[in-house]
């Protein structure tokens, strides 16, 4: 990739500054333009103002989590990724997830 081509937007969120510091400073390196929200609430707030191509959460915050968030960027924009970041990942964590996000999953057809 050239350097400096715009490649998205990301809005990046995470209660530690040093972690939304670290991932703008890759990204921005790779070309993507980045917004940095501390908190889901505010990143909801941001989301709802403004476009974003990726968000890219923990799922720990004080106050609403990254399933939380999750969940308001789908409701107004199902076509935007969501990466969620977590230390704490379970099993219970990835139903959570997909049960407050309208998906399909099948079997492989191919065996």
């Amino acid at each position: 990739m050239e350097a400096g081509k715009y490649v998205g937007r990301v809005l990046v969120v995470d209660d530690e500054r040093d972690i939304t510091a670290v991932l703008e400073d890759v990204l921005e390196g790779k070309g993507y333009s980045t917004i940095a929200a501390h908190n889901a609430q505010d990143a909801i707030e941001l989301f709802s103002g403004e476009k974003f191509d990726i968000v890219i959460t923990d799922l720990k915050m004080p106050g609403k989590s990254g399933l939380d968030l999750l969940a308001a960027v789908k409701e107004q924009s199902p076509d935007t990724i969501v990466i969620i970041m977590t230390g704490y990942a379970t099993v219970e964590t990835a139903i959570d997830a997909l049960k407050r996000v309208p998906t399909t999953i099948s079997s492989s057809p191919l065996k």
